[in-house]
């Protein structure tokens, strides 16, 4: 058994974004309503868009994804971790 990753963690978030979307789309009646997600993992998108036979854990992941949302609405966001100085004066 494989041990939980962190890139393996970020497609299960990925999966569970996906879930919400799909229940708030089904509860609230939206049909034709345009979708987008976004994630920060290259990895977990990278699983997404290539259509290999991944591990178990991935590849039951990577199929529901799939069945409720189209690979042309997933999108990566660039972080990018500004750290500022702050200065702090004293009289």
């Amino acid at each position: 058994m494989k041990g939980i990753t962190i890139p393996r963690l970020e497609l299960f978030a990925c999966c569970i974004g996906t879930r919400l979307a799909d229940f708030v789309r089904k509860t609230m009646g939206f049909q034709n309503v345009k979708e987008y997600f976004w994630t920060d993992s290259s990895t977990a998108l990278c699983w997404l868009q290539l259509e290999e036979e991944w591990a178990t854990f991935v590849n039951n992941r990577v199929k529901e994804i799939r069945r409720l949302t189209k690979v042309e609405d997933l999108d990566r966001v660039i972080l990018q971790i500004c750290v500022r100085e702050d200065v702090v004066y004293r009289s």
